[in-house]
């Protein structure tokens, strides 16, 4: 059993993890719409690694003095999407979600 449970760490890189807030996550998303609504989204529409590193997290980060990166920030969207489907509000606007 020992052996089964080594096997599915190989490849694996642990890191930190890192709870987010509800500070976080509501500056968060108010980073993300502001950067969407000034047109700072790719062509398809998304958000950019490039963007999310250079426009959102440095903002995040200093203001709440926070240390979030990328991968942080992947992990809070996927929250993010799964509060969305949860909650069924995939077309709906200006609906105040908690997510917890």
């Amino acid at each position: 059993m020992r052996d089964a449970q080594e096997g599915n760490r190989k490849g694996k890189v642990m890191t930190d993890y890192s709870n987010w807030s509800i500070e976080e996550s509501k500056m968060l998303l108010q980073l993300m719409v502001d950067a969407a609504s000034r047109g700072c989204r790719d062509a398809n529409g998304m958000l950019s690694k490039a963007i999310v590193e250079s426009r959102i997290l440095p903002i995040l980060n200093e203001k709440l003095g926070c240390q979030k990166t990328h991968n942080t920030y992947i992990s809070r969207l996927k929250f993010f999407k799964r509060c969305v489907i949860t909650l069924g509000l995939g077309g709906m606007k200006h609906k105040e979600v908690h997510c917890s």
